[in-house]
């Protein structure tokens, strides 16, 4: 599956050269803070700023992913074979992305989530599909 990834320039640029220690202050939040150590947080740094490169190398604000499934799947969620938007943290993806028109949903349990809101909007009883 080959996706079209649409990107602001500029903002891939003003990251391809903030410094670690910028990037820590802005990009490292939440969860990512607790989840991940510092030699973690430096390589996924270094990985990031590399597809920046490679984004500023085609000088274009679009460019063609190739998706795939995961290792033994034919269904499911999908990664880029490469690197892609998908492959970047959400407070990385939200400025790469920005005044790009897209909209970037992140759905915790997302299968369930619309099934429970399709069995409430039909008056399913569904009493073991109950997400909290």
């Amino acid at each position: 599956m080959i996706f079209n990834e649409k990107i602001n320039l500029k903002n891939v640029e003003a990251f391809r050269y903030i410094s670690y220690k910028k990037y820590e202050d802005l990009f490292i939040t939440g969860r990512h803070k607790e989840k991940y150590d510092e030699k973690s947080q430096r390589d996924f740094y270094n990985k990031m700023v590399n597809y920046c490169k490679l984004l500023l190398e085609k000088q274009k604000p679009e460019s063609r992913v190739k998706y795939k499934y995961g290792v033994n799947q034919n269904s499911g969620r999908i990664y880029p074979e490469t690197i892609g938007l998908q492959s970047c943290s959400n407070p990385i993806k939200k400025f790469f992305i920005e005044g790009c028109g897209y909209k970037d949903y992140d759905i915790k349990n997302a299968h369930f989530c619309i099934l429970q809101n399709l069995a409430v909007k039909n008056g399913w009883n569904c009493r073991y599909l109950k997400i909290t």
